[in-house]
């Protein structure tokens, strides 16, 4: 297969084990309200506090996560029904969601705010698209870092 099929085609990591689509949406929508809060009030506290969640989820804690919580209960009131999908591409996308927010964080308080502005940016545009649209870009991301790696172990 030639590079550019390789990198064309993404390819999610899987856990065989199933988790709500619904509630993974609903909670890139509360992300998205969260860094909209970020964007207009500056509280140090929301990269924080978006970094903990994140950690969680991608530490497989998710029971801990205040962002799951909080979309268990909007499924649930809502009446929102079960969509299953894998675990795997939402664990990594949490993995993304941690670095971003750590970023988001450290830039700002180094002094860096246009830099800390570009990846609130990136970081709100990726979960309004999987909010909006169920497209994560995760994969694609996992796919180009997996090609990378794989040139390396050879």
């Amino acid at each position: 297969m030639d590079i550019q099929n390789q990198i064309q085609q993404p390819a999610c990591p899987v856990e065989w084990v199933n988790v709500n689509e619904n509630q993974s949406r609903l909670t890139a929508w509360v992300v998205l309200l969260l860094l909209g809060c970020w964007w207009f009030f500056t509280l140090w506290w929301i990269p924080a506090l978006l970094a903990i969640d994140f950690l969680l989820r991608a530490g497989g804690w998710v029971r801990w996560s205040f962002l799951f919580q909080i979309s268990q209960w909007g499924i649930k009131a809502l009446r929102i029904s079960y969509l299953p999908t894998d675990r795997g591409p939402k664990r990594f996308a949490a993995g993304l969601g941690l670095v971003f927010s750590v970023s988001i964080l450290l830039t700002y308080r180094s002094g860096f705010v246009n830099s800390s502005g570009v990846l609130t940016f990136v970081m709100a545009f990726c979960a309004f698209l999987e909010g909006a649209f169920s497209c994560c870009l995760g994969c694609h991301v996992y796919t180009f870092v997996r090609f990378i790696f794989s040139k390396f172990n050879r």
